[in-house]
């Protein structure tokens, strides 16, 4: 089974509606393919996303416990209220930052961006207790290859597990009594990413059908 390949259309404002199509904001082209120093492993039969079964990448419960630690240092939440609304802000390499959301009742690309921003805002406060993932949590991110282009602008994402995870699974796919807290990207959500030290995404998007 292999990533989901996406096609998106780009917008030329954050103002785009989020609606039943993939679309995406970006100010300029980019080429993404962040890579971590512990790669996440994939889970082949991953997530049920509307009506397709999906490989996936993240950290579950079948998972060694010194294994899930490592992953779990390279992602943290931003907030959960409930598996249809959650943020996680992974932590690849060379600074790059990548938030996964679902985001219940955002209208448009700015709106699922100021959420983001707010939240990464408050995560950044000295004073503000830092969140973490907790041994009974779970995280799976559907794994994608996300392609657009308009005009001079091209966009091209790659996220994409590591290895196979060939330890016992799960019955479920990520969901169930099982798990504290699910942060399962199998359902409409954003991608966000900035750059190093920039203040402002070089991509939102949106993605209801991957």
């Amino acid at each position: 089974m292999f990533a989901a390949v996406v096609d998106i259309a780009l917008a030329g404002s954050l103002d785009a509606p989020l609606q039943q199509d993939n679309v995406a904001h970006a100010p300029r082209s980019i080429a993404l393919a962040p890579t971590f120093p512990t790669p996440f492993p994939r889970r082949v039969e991953g997530v049920l996303f509307d009506g397709r079964v999906l490989p996936c990448l993240g950290f579950w419960m079948a998972l060694p416990d010194g294994v899930r630690s490592t992953l779990t240092a390279q992602a943290r939440p931003l907030w959960h209220r409930g598996p249809d609304d959650f943020a996680v802000l992974l932590s690849p390499e060379y600074g790059r930052r990548v938030v996964v959301a679902c985001i219940p009742g955002a209208s448009t690309l700015a709106a699922a961006h100021a959420r983001i921003a707010r939240a990464l805002e408050r995560a950044g406060s000295f004073w503000r207790r830092r969140l973490t993932f907790g041994r009974r949590d779970v995280l799976k991110i559907p794994e994608l290859s996300l392609r657009g282009e308009a005009a001079t602008t091209r966009v091209s994402v790659e996220l994409h597990a590591g290895y196979d995870h060939d330890f016992p699974e799960e019955i479920t796919l990520g969901r169930g009594e099982a798990y504290d807290r699910s942060f399962v990207a199998d359902r409409p959500f954003i991608l966000w990413s900035a750059p190093p030290g920039a203040a402002r995404p070089d991509l939102v998007a949106w993605l209801p059908r991957p």
